[in-house]
């Protein structure tokens, strides 16, 4: 085997185990990018809102329906993002809450 098809046999066997364990955490799951674009959201979280990946991925984490209770909340979480983006901690929800821009 070369080592290209060596390297390619490593990276699907790490992406299985990040996927499992991505997916079956009982927690919310989500990575975005810094412009605030979800590019990934765990089976959890998706099985929890009654979504599926098309009516998430791709678009913006601040207007995920779960986030317009309020208008309040979703200028918090902007806020976090950006604070996220520049390199500032900042906790917005009572409940235990990560924000992490990849």
């Amino acid at each position: 085997m070369d080592t290209l098809a060596q390297v390619e046999v490593t990276f699907r066997k790490s992406e299985r185990c990040f996927q499992t364990v991505f997916d079956q955490t009982c927690e919310f799951i989500g990575l975005i990018e810094s412009t605030c674009t979800l590019i990934e959201l765990n089976q959890t979280a998706l099985n929890f809102s009654k979504l599926t990946d098309s009516e998430v991925i791709s678009h913006s984490l601040c207007e995920a329906r779960w986030w317009k209770i309020l208008k309040k909340t979703q200028v918090q979480l902007i806020g976090a993002i950006a604070d996220d983006v520049l390199g500032v901690d900042n906790t917005i929800a009572t409940s235990k809450f990560s924000i992490k821009s990849v």
